[in-house]
């Protein structure tokens, strides 16, 4: 039984990549959503930060997001400004530079 509760632990503390949607939306939302997001994302990387809260008003959502960057041999602003380009069009992690996005959304 020890060994389980461990693995249960360890399992449930692992984080999708991409946008995760907590309540139910209908595909048409999902995707004016996600648009959203990966766009108010990227701004807010290119100025430098690494998380914040989600808030739409039509569709109505709340939400938060992160994203984790490796640090690598190129200037901070130049990364940041690389992985927002590659947020905008949708890809959620990447190489060169090495990012992962990942997003909590629900009706408020």
């Amino acid at each position: 039984m020890k060994y389980l509760k461990k693995f249960e632990s360890f399992s449930s503390s692992e984080e999708s990549i991409g946008i995760n949607f907590q309540s139910e939306f209908t595909p048409e939302m999902q995707e004016q959503i996600e648009n959203e997001i990966y766009n108010h994302a990227a701004d807010m990387i290119e100025q430098g930060f690494t998380s914040g809260e989600l808030v739409g008003e039509e569709p109505e959502y709340k939400g938060w997001w992160k994203i984790s960057i490796e640090e690598d041999e190129n200037d901070e602003e130049d990364r940041n400004k690389e992985v927002a380009s590659k947020l905008r069009d949708g890809n959620t992690n990447g190489y060169y530079p090495t990012y992962s996005f990942s997003a909590n959304v629900w009706v408020n």
